[in-house]
């Protein structure tokens, strides 16, 4: 069994107990689980069925919050199935709900996949634009995946549209920013590793 069929067993089961609660909240958040395991496993129909069910009851019970992650997984569900215009509707709609809540992460998530859709349908103003604003958040937050991600973006961007200096200037940047973010994730799995040795031999 692959770790999405392990990570599918269990979702389904945590569904069946949410269900007999009659947490609407929790079943809408395995179902997004459930849909989203799909997608990633490439079962993209599925995937695309359960984020449906998923952002319905989101919306009945007015959850803003996780109706805009749900849109956001959506559009990148459609994305992956080639059907751009769907897409940019459900992270379109997604964005302006993280706009409003303020949630500065979900949206630099958003404008990446929204500038992803727009390289891939060769809009590529738009596509800089959404870049680059989910960079400069991101610099602003210190964000170092988000920093990373868009820098790597912006290379692919720029060498579609025959800007190679720039492709080159930004894959630089992808490369310096994703070695500084892993060497302090490695850091991290050191400390921790060295925490837990400490506290084992109390």
């Amino acid at each position: 069994k692959s770790d999405y069929d392990k990570a599918l067993d269990y979702y389904f089961q945590a569904l069946n107990l949410s269900k007999n609660l009659n947490n609407k909240s929790f079943i809408a958040g395995h179902y997004n689980s459930i849909g989203l395991a799909y997608t990633y496993k490439g079962e993209t129909k599925s995937g695309l069925n359960y984020l449906l069910k998923s952002l319905e009851i989101s919306k009945e019970i007015k959850d803003e919050k996780s109706s805009a992650v749900t849109m956001d997984f959506i559009g990148y569900t459609y994305y992956l199935m080639g059907k751009y215009p769907e897409a940019l509707s459900y992270l379109t709609k997604s964005l302006e709900i993280n706009r409003k809540l303020g949630d500065k992460i979900r949206i630099i998530d958003n404008l990446r996949n929204i500038g992803e859709v727009k390289t891939k349908t060769n809009n590529f103003k738009d596509a800089e634009n959404c870049f680059n604003e989910a960079l400069k958040t991101s610099e602003e937050l210190g964000h170092l995946h988000g920093i990373e991600t868009n820098h790597e973006a912006l290379s692919k961007l720029y060498e579609k549209s025959g800007q190679s200096n720039l492709a080159l200037v930004h894959y630089k940047k992808y490369i310096a920013t994703r070695d500084s973010f892993n060497t302090i994730e490695n850091e991290k799995k050191q400390l921790a590793t060295e925490m837990n040795y400490e506290f084992d031999k109390k």
